[in-house]
């Protein structure tokens, strides 16, 4: 009777070993399949979207996690040297500086001391997304009262570049590229 006894827990731990080591395996298996965690797929996920939309009113609402897009352009500007935070994350109207009738849209974001980030969008019924063909960002370093992000119009696409403003030498630019 004992070693009966002994003999099935003996079988009851073994089977509860395999089953539980299975179900682990396959729980791995499913979770490596299904979620891509590249830095790619995660950007991926808002720049191919609609990043916000217009209000009833004026101004814009956010769709996109901001708080996503401040670490990615962080992560930008990193990748350019430049290591900071960024406070404010806005988007602005501008216009081509070299075709008064071409107006365009810049997601920026900035450290609000000397550092902004922009990325080109535009705009597709009452949303903001990112502007087609537009592969990096860039970013402006320099004095605070001027070095401001701008854009040129050529042949239809939409180069955005660092107005110095009359920082000279103390305004630079930096580009990333999302890839």
């Amino acid at each position: 009777m004992k070693n009966t006894i002994k003999t099935f827990i003996g079988l009851f731990l073994l089977c509860l070993a395999f089953s539980c080591s299975n179900d682990t395996e396959n729980l791995v298996l499913e979770e490596s399949t299904t979620k891509d965690s590249t830095p790619q797929a995660e950007r991926g996920s808002y720049w191919d979207g609609i990043i916000a939309t217009d209000k009833t009113g004026g101004g814009y609402t956010f769709v996109a996690d901001t708080l996503l897009i401040k670490s990615d352009l962080e992560q930008m500007l990193r990748t350019g040297g430049v290591t900071t935070t960024l406070q404010t994350l806005s988007i602005a109207e501008k216009t081509a500086d070299n075709d008064p009738a071409d107006l365009g849209y810049m997601l920026i974001g900035s450290d609000n001391n000397g550092v902004s980030i922009g990325v080109m969008l535009a705009r597709s019924g009452r949303n903001f997304i990112v502007e087609a063909g537009t592969v990096s960002s860039v970013a402006c370093i320099g004095c605070t009262w001027g070095c401001n992000l701008s854009y040129l119009k050529f042949d239809g696409h939409k180069y955005a570049y660092c107005n110095a403003n009359g920082c000279g030498a103390n305004c630079y630019k930096s580009e990333a590229s999302f890839n």
